[in-house]
């Protein structure tokens, strides 16, 4: 079948899909599968995800939870803790923010804000943000 015509005839369809109701959908999809010669669950994709074009189609949005930044002074306070705590792994280190909060306290005036997002920050995210300082000690580290 020519691309031209099923592009029109999706259109075509398209239109007539959404005003349509449950039963009349099952219809219409069926003939659009004999037409087009194609899978079902195709040409269920193709009318759901509004018109045909990949320009027409809203933007996807990110799933999940938005990711936690650690700001440039939090990111001071873990590597300073980090260093002081003998380079420990990111999950230790999460339990010694807690245990050492009053010397972080102490040291670094922090605020109600930044210590909820300090004792909140995932061992990953801490992987993540030590990434860069963890290198320069690799081999220090490893032997």
């Amino acid at each position: 079948m020519d691309k031209r015509f099923r592009i029109t005839y999706l259109a075509q369809i398209y239109r007539r899909y959404q005003r349509a109701g449950k039963t009349l959908k099952t219809k219409i999809l069926n003939e659009l599968c004999k037409v087009c010669r194609c899978n079902r669950t195709y040409a269920i994709g193709k009318l759901a995800a509004g018109l045909l074009d990949d320009k027409a189609r809203p933007p996807k949005r990110p799933r999940g939870r938005p990711a936690k930044k650690l700001t440039d002074r939090l990111l001071d306070i873990v590597k300073t803790v980090w260093e002081k705590a003998h380079y420990s792994w990111s999950v230790r280190l999460k339990v010694l923010f807690r245990l050492w909060l009053p010397w972080i306290r102490k040291r670094f005036n922090l605020t109600p804000a930044e210590e909820r997002v300090l004792l909140s920050v995932s061992p990953s995210t801490i992987d993540r943000a030590l990434r860069a300082h963890r290198q320069k000690f690799k081999k220090r580290l490893d032997g």
